[in-house]
């Protein structure tokens, strides 16, 4: 049995090391995040002042979160029409769950009228500016550029938080954030793209005809070809743009091809992986400006560009897709190297503008990127995604090496004509 003097001695040392030791924060109830965007002016102020008191850094990303959800400052033109959105607030944008794609990048004039947004974006802002020292003000590509730069101590709950605030948006978005195994990403660049579960509706084993009776392409429309098996089939951008999946059966084996249209990747998955064969969907939801997919089973979300689950039951797997090489041609060359070829038929089942370039033409009018990334390689410009295929030379072609490196593992074979157009957005493909 220990004396007495020595239990005092241990408890004396432990009562010092209690006063030298800074107490350990206890995280803030997610609930006073959702309160501090509440309408009642008073319920936000004391939910706000709770936050202070146990605040971090690392919790800037969810008061952003809610402020891009809320209307910002915007001009008004001189003939009293809205002009374009003052920083990035996805609500000045109006998209939907039933929008049929994306919001589209507006323009202003120099010295437009300012009118003020949402109060409650204001309160949120300053509050920010208040507690990180920063002053940004209303651009919150500002702040976001600045979050992901610190260093990434997510909220404990930020999974439950995330379900409830896109919950908002699409109640079937819940799904996504359930507890699982640790997300291989950075929570707070997941993003909200403008629309709900499958706003962007894939196809679903579309219609398909012959080559001789796909009267409405002409020789110069772009398509996507893949052979698999020894079948030939043709996805054309401008059907594809508008739905950035078709899930498909090519050559006997069950496919998944993806299209971000925002960072051109255009990459055939096949659906079966370790045994399990995967329904993928559209979950509105982005990452770095690609899509983010996900499965109907376990409802984990996968990303687009490297085929493998990224949050969700299935984020702490060993699963990747295999992508099937594709490539990206116009029809006429297409055609003329597999004349047995299938493609899709206008017959989607859907009312789109399936004009040639009318996906997106308000994006591809500008270089300018509807979605924060957290970096960017200034060697190419946003959307420089056209370039001749290997063993196309030319001094004047900065980026031939990293065409290479892209495209390397793509098999060279008869089965594919010669590129004319490479689908990469090799910025983006850079920093995912």
């Amino acid at each position: 049995m220990r004396p007495r003097w020595l239990w005092k001695g241990l408890a004396a040392r432990l009562a010092l090391m209690t006063l030298a030791s800074p107490a350990m924060a206890v995280p803030p109830d997610i609930g006073l995040f959702f309160q501090a965007g509440s309408r009642d002016e008073g319920e936000s102020r004391n939910a706000l002042a709770a936050l202070a008191r146990d605040w971090d850094n690392a919790y800037a990303g969810m008061i952003l979160d809610m402020a891009r959800l809320l209307k910002g400052p915007s001009r008004a033109s001189g003939a009293g029409g809205t002009g374009a959105p003052s920083g990035d607030g996805l609500a000045d944008e109006g998209a939907g769950a039933g929008a049929r794609s994306r919001p589209s990048l507006d323009e202003s004039a120099p010295g437009d009228r300012m009118i003020p947004g949402d109060p409650r974006r204001e309160r949120l802002v300053k509050f920010l500016e208040k507690q990180t020292g920063q002053k940004f003000g209303q651009d919150l590509k500002a702040w976001r550029r600045w979050l992901w730069r610190q260093p990434y101590k997510p909220h404990p709950e930020l999974l439950a938080f995330k379900a409830g605030l896109y919950s908002s948006l699409d109640p079937a978005m819940a799904a996504f954030f359930t507890p699982g195994a640790q997300p291989r990403i950075r929570l707070d660049e997941v993003d909200w793209g403008g629309v709900g579960v499958n706003g962007i509706p894939p196809l679903e084993h579309p219609r398909l005809v012959k080559a001789e009776d796909a009267a409405y392409l002409k020789g110069k429309n772009v398509v996507f070809g893949l052979v698999v098996n020894g079948e030939a089939r043709a996805y054309p951008k401008r059907i594809l743009a508008w739905h950035e999946m078709a899930l498909d059966s090519v050559g006997g084996v069950e496919l998944a091809v993806v299209y971000c249209t925002l960072c051109g990747t255009v990459i055939p998955y096949r659906a079966e992986v370790a045994g399990r064969t995967f329904r993928f969907g559209t979950s509105g939801l982005l990452y770095r400006s690609n899509k983010l997919m996900f499965d109907h089973e376990t409802k984990s979300l996968w990303s687009a560009v490297e085929g493998r689950p990224v949050v969700g039951a299935l984020a702490g797997s060993t699963l990747q897709l295999r992508a099937l090489p594709v490539v990206t041609t116009t029809w006429e060359e297409w055609k003329a190297r597999h004349p047995g070829t299938t493609v899709l038929s206008l017959e989607t089942g859907f009312d789109r503008d399936y004009s040639e370039g009318a996906a997106y033409r308000g994006y591809f009018a500008t270089d300018r990127l509807m979605f924060d990334i957290p970096a960017e390689d200034n060697r190419l410009k946003n959307k420089a995604d056209r370039a001749r295929g290997p063993g196309y030379q030319t001094a004047s072609s900065p980026w031939r090496k990293s065409l290479r490196v892209e495209t390397g593992s793509f098999p060279q074979s008869s089965a594919l004509p010669n590129l004319e157009i490479l689908p990469v957005f090799l910025r983006f493909v850079a920093l995912i």
